[in-house]
């Protein structure tokens, strides 16, 4: 298992896209972010590559529970797992005032 203590302010599906079509740099500049702090929190470099449960645990705010769920699968992308069709599971959990917490395992 690997667990993330994410920092930053996530971005929402809805900052995806800007008008264009071509992703926004408030939505660039996050997953950049969330790349770095799975980086920094996979000491061990170690890619799964067989099904996975993803949990995040967060203070969401005024955004939707799965706001930013495509953001932080996106991002684990080549960091934490091959690809994010191996996500089987996913838990989200809203806890006000708590900082993010982004966790995977294999099933």
């Amino acid at each position: 298992m690997i667990e993330i203590l994410f920092e930053g302010k996530l971005a929402s599906i809805n900052a995806r896209y800007n008008k264009n079509f071509s992703l926004t740099q408030k939505y660039r500049d996050c997953k950049d972010e969330l790349k770095l702090a799975y980086r920094l929190a996979n000491t061990k470099k170690h890619i799964f590559t067989k099904p996975v449960w993803v949990s995040v645990v967060w203070d969401k705010g005024r955004m939707d529970v799965d706001a930013s769920i495509k953001l932080i699968l996106d991002a684990m992308q080549g960091e934490i797992i091959k690809n994010d069709s191996l996500v089987h599971r996913i838990i989200i959990e809203h806890e006000k005032g708590r900082k993010t917490i982004i966790a995977v395992g294999e099933l």
